[in-house]
C-alpha cells in the first residue's frame, strides 16, 4: 500500500488515495489557491475602479455646474451691455453738458478780464490828465 495516500474526510473519516488522485487533488488545491488570489485582486481593482467613476462623475458635476455658471455669467454680461442703465446715462449726459460749457465760460471770463483791464486803463490814463 505504498501507492495509497490516506485522507481525512470532511466527516472525519479516513479514505485512502491513489497517487495520481492524490496528485490531481494537490494540482486542484494549488489552481484554487492561485484562483483565489486572482480573484481578489480583480474584486481590490474593481473597488479601485468604482472610486475612479464615483471621482469622475463629482468631476463631470463640476465642470457641467461650472459651465452653467459661466453661461449665466455671459448672459448678465450681455444684458448689461445692451441696456445701459437710465441712472447712468442721465449723469454721462449732465457731465457732457458741463464739459461743453466749459469753453464758453472761459471766453466769456477772458472778454470781461480784457475789457475791465481796457476800461480801467482808460479811466486811469483820463485821471492821471486831469490831475496834471
Amino acid at each position: 500500500m505504498s501507492d495509497l495516500q490516506y485522507m481525512i474526510a470532511g466527516d472525519g473519516t479516513i479514505v485512502g488515495l491513489s497517487q495520481d488522485l492524490a496528485a490531481t487533488l494537490q494540482s486542484i488545491a494549488v489552481e484554487q489557491a492561485t484562483t483565489r488570489e486572482q480573484l481578489k485582486s480583480v474584486f481590490r481593482l474593481l473597488e479601485e475602479q468604482r472610486e475612479a467613476n464615483k471621482a469622475l462623475n463629482t468631476l463631470t458635476l463640476s465642470v457641467l455646474s461650472a459651465t452653467d455658471e459661466i453661461k449665466r455669467l455671459r448672459k448678465d454680461v450681455d444684458d448689461m451691455r445692451c441696456k445701459p442703465l437710465p441712472d447712468e446715462i442721465t449723469r454721462m449726459q449732465v457731465d457732457m453738458d458741463a464739459l461743453k460749457g466749459k469753453p464758453g465760460k472761459r471766453w466769456d471770463m477772458i472778454q470781461t478780464v480784457a475789457i475791465t483791464s481796457i476800461v480801467t486803463g482808460v479811466v486811469g490814463f483820463v485821471v492821471a490828465k486831469l490831475l496834471d
